[in-house]
């Protein structure tokens, strides 16, 4: 029996070190993105990680202010807060379709978590394909894992982490999906990049949202030490 138990913790084991192997496929200064395959799926996990010249406070308020998304998120149509009724925080966005492939859209619940003691702040969304009416001519993503990880790396540098993991529902080739897995972290983060070096992200827009302000009401910002 005990040799039984160790083979099966052997095996947990050995699966969990499978999952956890990520390949770089793209870097450049400031920039990496990994991918891994994912053990009976044919569409890989994506994870990007960016050093970014902007205070923490500056990269969650430009990634809280939904409605703007569209302007940097890559190939994003469309980017609305949802509300159910029920107090959740539910994001709907449409993704353009790269041809011969329809357009995908999305219905996401949306959590936020702050470790105390590192300040990384954790916004994960989870696809909730059914809290939304179908729409013509777009595809519901049936099921998707994806969130950002900011960390301070001091008062004016910030690493961004965008992972992800999804089923884009309906038919799509291959190659064509494991190609995106790739480009739109990619482009995403470095749209993001240039918009934060503009200048100074403004919470202006966040001030008329009740719903991203009571998110964003605990947070804890790094402060300077006199």
């Amino acid at each position: 029996m005990r040799i039984f138990w160790l083979g099966l913790c052997w095996c947990v084991l050995a699966g969990m070190a499978q999952a956890a192997e990520w390949e770089v496929a793209s870097h450049e200064p400031g920039l990496t993105i990994y991918t891994r395959a994912v053990p009976g799926q044919d569409l890989k996990d994506f994870r990007g990680v960016l050093r970014v010249q902007a205070s923490m406070r500056e990269v969650v308020a430009a990634l809280m202010d939904v409605e703007t998304m569209p302007q940097w998120f890559f190939n994003m149509k469309e980017a609305r807060l949802l509300d159910d009724g029920k107090g959740n925080n539910l994001v709907y966005f449409v993704i353009k379709g790269i041809w011969p492939v329809s357009d995908r859209d999305a219905v996401i619940s949306m959590s936020v978590q702050q470790n105390p003691q590192t300040l990384a702040l954790s916004m994960q969304g989870t696809a909730m394909p059914a809290s939304y009416p179908l729409m013509r001519e777009r595809v519901r993503i049936p099921r998707m894992k994806s969130g950002w990880v900011v960390t301070p790396v001091s008062l004016h540098e910030t690493e961004v982490r965008l992972d992800g993991n999804a089923d884009p529902g309906g038919h799509i080739p291959l190659w064509i999906a494991n190609l995106v897995v790739v480009s739109m972290p990619k482009n995403t983060l470095r749209n993001l990049r240039t918009l934060l070096q503009k200048q100074p992200y403004s919470t202006s827009n966040l001030s008329q949202e009740p719903r991203l302000l009571k998110q964003l009401a605990r947070v804890k910002y790094p402060e300077l030490v006199p």
